[in-house]
């Protein structure tokens, strides 16, 4: 009985290991709406590059996952080209977890998420621009998307709000 509960126990320590390791990375990602690229992780690190001047878009690319966007501690996940426009849609039944590093370079990376988007303490992100929302799209508005690329402007401007909270509280302290 003591022999069988340690296979239990060793058994449920691997299970959950290999668990937590299939959620470390973006899965079951596929371009779509005629806008084409690549796709490949290797230790940790996925790296993706949109064909550009293919589809209807030449640099906005549409990235559908299947398995949900996330990013791991000590993972990351590479956006390559420049100046281009990278719009993944996560499809899954929690908030795309980013606690490792997601690097756009000079690109634009748009994350829609309806169930969320949290960025952990150990998460960064480098872009030309990153918009994450939990916004619903219609069809309608990815193929704009890919037509135009999309323009957004931030609910509220962080710096600004960051400078107001910073002069207060250095008036404060005088």
């Amino acid at each position: 009985m003591k022999k069988m509960s340690k296979h239990i126990v060793l058994s449920f320590v691997v299970s959950s290991l290999l668990f937590s390791q299939a959620y470390a990375l973006p899965s079951g990602g596929k371009f779509t709406h005629g806008s084409t690229g690549s796709i490949s992780s290797s230790n940790g690190t996925m790296n993706i590059t949109g064909n550009k001047g293919a589809g209807t878009g030449g640099n906005n690319f549409v990235i559908q996952w299947g398995g949900g966007f996330n990013i791991g501690q000590n993972e990351s996940v590479n956006f390559n080209g420049k100046n281009q426009n990278y719009l993944n849609i996560a499809y899954q039944k929690d908030a795309s977890k980013i606690d490792g590093a997601l690097n756009g370079g000079n690109n634009n990376i748009f994350l829609v998420n309806p169930m969320g988007v949290l960025i952990g303490k150990t998460g960064t992100i480098t872009a030309g621009k990153f918009v994450a929302s939990t916004t619903a799209l219609k069809d309608s508005d990815i193929q704009n998307f890919i037509s135009q690329g999309m323009n957004f402007s931030p609910a509220f401007d962080v710096s600004k709000q960051a400078r107001k909270y910073y002069k207060s509280w250095k008036d404060q302290c005088r």
